[in-house]
């Protein structure tokens, strides 16, 4: 049935590479495997294991869902090629989610106003505002980079009390602070309730959430 779908999700935005089975009540599995830099050799695998552990196949899946990023430009490339990839081999629909999404989704409850935050190197932070309403995110600005001597007076700007995100920025003054990481099964669960609502993404056109030219472009432009 279309609202208990079964839904692969993979998450390689980061060091840290996970993949998971979800239904909408829940993550069934998750594998994660800890700082590393080889995403390109690990993931394919990683999903064969995990589906072979829990006795199902990509026929099994309802749909397939991928962060999309924001951070690392070579881990997000990797996730979506191979979700897009597994995708069009089976025919299946394809539901990309914002790691700073991920973020706030298992952060704020119900009713609460706050930022998604994540580390985006050059003294700069990337940066998503949310209201959890009934369970689901709705988003107070599109993704963005801030400059991080400029992060508190923006956050304050906005009344945002509530910061999510993997460490704290040491410019954050009064402002409450909630340790998260993204992962493959919150992912999972965001595209659950997409899924169930009829919205998916067009596979041709789901591109990565930059915000940025990377390291080699913007060298290249030099």
């Amino acid at each position: 049935m279309k609202n208990d779908a079964l839904i692969i999700a993979v998450h390689t935005s980061t060091l840290r590479l996970s993949v998971a089975v979800v239904r909408k009540r829940g993550v069934l599995k998750e594998v994660t495997l800890e700082q590393g830099k080889r995403h390109l050799e690990q993931l394919a695998p990683t999903i064969a294991v995990l589906c072979q552990e829990l006795k199902i196949t990509l026929a099994d899946a309802a749909c397939l869902a991928v962060a999309i990023g924001p951070g690392s430009f070579s881990g997000i490339r990797i996730g979506m090629a191979t979700v897009k990839g597994l995708a069009m081999a089976g025919n299946k629909p394809v539901i990309g989610v914002s790691c700073l999404e991920i973020l706030a989704f298992q952060a704020l409850a119900l009713r609460e106003f706050g930022a998604a935050i994540i580390d985006a190197k050059r003294n700069q932070t990337y940066i998503a505002l949310y209201r959890n309403q009934a369970g689901v995110l709705n988003s107070g600005e599109d993704p963005r980079l801030v400059e991080n001597t400029l992060l508190n007076n923006y956050l304050r700007k906005r009344k945002c009390a509530v910061v999510i995100g993997e460490r704290a920025f040491g410019h954050l003054e009064d402002i409450e602070f909630r340790p998260a990481s993204p992962s493959a099964g919150v992912c999972g669960l965001i595209a659950a309730q997409r899924f169930e609502s009829g919205s998916v993404d067009d596979l041709h056109m789901l591109k990565p959430l930059y915000l940025r030219r990377s390291d080699a472009e913007e060298k290249a432009t030099v």
